[in-house]
């Protein structure tokens, strides 16, 4: 019966790679994009003699910072009809429509230094002309694919834009509506906002080891003790992380992305900080602080309900085993349903906001509990054959590695075709079953892989997963999980023009980034996390444990891994961090 469940399951997987169609898009409209000259250049034809209804769109309401914006545009105007240094400068910051965006290449920064340090002393009224920069947001998708029917149309291009400090985002925000407009014929309705103050700056601005095991002795668990003893080694780093990421990383860098309009906003943590030290970030907020930490949340929160798996699976055996399977089937029904009745989707089309399906199918908790259960099941199973030595035949093993790496695999690459920029959208029906599956293929696959070693059939992968080496790696995995966040926001909010997307950068990105992460969680594991462990055990002194009654698996070594682009990372992927917890 499971090996039939395994083969549904992977043959459903498979079935959804699907074969990769054409997509048809706007080749005149392309072109269009094309032939723009830098945007700001059209901007100084186009607005050679910039009025106040340029500014406002003919609102009948101008207040004095309207009027000051007109001042200073005018006079960039005039003096980059007159080829002044300071004018020119600003006009060459601007950025452009970049090439390449049809296969992904959507952000131009143009120069961000440049439009920054530009100070004009006034010799009239003694008030500077300062540079401004901000990001503009320009959705030029479904222009190029009018049908839809690919991610093409959800294209976004992300252009550097700089003007006087005087004049607000929303002053540009008509200014470029209107252009637009008259270049390309594109009426933008008003819930579009092109630029937002967030993304702004200028002189002035302020700028703000692998598998744990839960065991009960003799009969009898300490839920208490259990209970606090993870609130201990879960919080002091986790808040370290927050004070951090609050109060000392705004400070530590500057660019045109720092501080930018990213759904896990350094001010967040104003307002959602307690939130997260009550592990309840994942249900209470979207306005996430560390945003990584989410996962957290999950993990405590199906650590609070382990001691009643625990104990029914103690006192009733099979049938509580039994009865679990039915939770993950409904579980996993729930998941399907809620994907195919809300028509939510696993993909990010913008990595600027977080989608209203996050919180839904991917941050909640109980999207997360069927591959829990399902390692929780597989610990009841060695739990109650602990005693058995399992004779396998040569071809049931490898049929069994076949499997198992047949279903990584398809998770693993299943999406490859479809994650293409000129792929068609998925079905709803394929969007929704591979999200489903994967939550169910990937821990039975961990599970063989973890029995096939315990009984002797891991071969090298045994060798692997078991050499000393990753044992002192495995007492940093938490604090590097928290650190790793910091350092990536470090490394990509501080870029300061465009970079060049190819695969070595990404592997120099990937060391980088992990270089670094693991010296600051060293560091933090010797002045934070160690300490509080060492205080733990002066204070609440270990007895010697009996012989164990039960043991699960937890769940961080069954988790599926995440088929989105995480609003929560940034541009750069990292590694992934397990955490890694003490017997208690």
């Amino acid at each position: 019966m499971v090996g039939k469940f395994v083969i549904l399951v992977f043959c459903g997987l498979a079935l959804i790679g699907g074969s990769k169609q054409d997509v048809t898009v706007n080749r005149k409209a392309l072109e269009q994009l094309r032939e723009l000259r830098p945007l700001g250049v059209e901007f100084s034809n186009y607005y050679r003699n910039i009025t106040i209804n340029d500014l406002t769109a003919n609102t009948g309401r101008i207040d004095q910072q309207d009027l000051n914006c007109l001042a200073d545009l005018s006079k960039f105007l005039q003096d980059l009809s007159g080829n002044k240094l300071w004018a020119i400068k600003m006009l060459d910051s601007w950025g452009s429509i970049p090439s390449g965006m049809i296969s992904g290449n959507t952000i131009d920064l143009g120069n961000y230094d440049q439009c920054y340090k530009i100070n004009l002393e006034s010799e009239e009224d003694g008030n500077n002309l300062k540079g401004k920069y901000c990001l503009a947001s320009l959705p030029f998708g479904k222009l190029i694919d009018s049908e839809e029917s690919s991610f093409i149309s959800s294209i976004t291009i992300e252009t550097a834009i700089c003007f006087p400090a005087s004049c607000s985002a929303s002053n540009m925000d008509v200014v470029l509506r209107q252009l637009f407009n008259a270049l390309l014929n594109i009426n933008y309705s008003n819930e579009v906002e092109l630029v937002n103050e967030e993304t702004c700056k200028y002189k002035g601005a302020n700028p703000l080891d692998g598998l744990s095991i839960f065991t009960i002795n003799q009969g009898k668990l300490n839920i208490v003790k259990m209970y606090i003893h993870r609130y201990l080694r879960l919080t002091p780093l986790l808040l370290m992380g927050i004070l951090f990421y609050w109060k000392l990383l705004p400070y530590m860098g500057d660019g045109p992305l720092y501080d930018n309009k990213h759904p896990d906003n350094f001010n967040n943590c104003a307002k959602t900080w307690w939130m997260n030290l009550l592990y309840i970030q994942n249900y209470a907020t979207t306005d996430y602080c560390l945003g990584h930490a989410w996962y957290l949340a999950v993990d405590m929160q199906m650590f609070i309900i382990s001691p009643i798996l625990l104990i029914s699976l103690y006192k009733w055996g099979k049938k509580a085993a039994a009865g679990i399977v039915v939770l993950i089937l409904l579980l996993s029904a729930c998941l399907f349903s809620s994907m195919m009745i809300g028509g939510y989707s696993m993909f990010i089309k913008n990595i600027s906001v977080i989608p209203e399906s996050h919180p839904v199918i991917y941050r909640a908790t109980h999207t997360h509990a069927a591959p829990w259960l399902i390692g929780a099941l597989f610990g009841y199973f060695v739990h109650e054959t602990k005693d058995k030595k399992f004779q396998l035949s040569r071809i049931t093993v490898w049929l069994g590695w076949l499997i198992s790496l047949g279903l990584f695999s398809t998770c693993l690459f299943a999406l490859l075709p479809a994650s293409q920029w000129d792929a068609p959208n998925l079905s709803r029906l394929a969007d929704a079953s591979y999200f489903t599956l994967t939550r169910l293929a990937w821990p039975l696959g961990l599970c063989w892989l973890v029995f096939a070693c315990m009984n002797g059939y891991g071969g090298m992968i045994n060798g692997l997963l078991s050499h000393q080496s990753w044992q002192p790696l495995s007492k940093l995995s938490y604090s590097a999980f928290i650190w790793h966040k910091c350092v990536q926001v470090t490394n990509n909010r501080t870029m300061r023009g465009n970079t060049f997307f190819s695969d070595y950068n990404v592997l120099l990105s990937f060391w980088t980034t992990f270089g670094m992460t693991l010296l600051f969680a060293y560091e933090m594991h010797l002045l934070v996390e160690a300490p509080v462990l060492g205080l733990e055990r002066i204070f609440w002194p270990k007895k010697s444990p009996a012989a164990p009654k039960l043991s699960t698996i937890s769940p961080e070594a069954t988790q599926s891994p995440s088929v989105e682009t995480n609003p929560d990372t940034e541009v750069a992927a990292a590694p992934s961090a397990e955490i890694t917890t003490e017997s208690t």
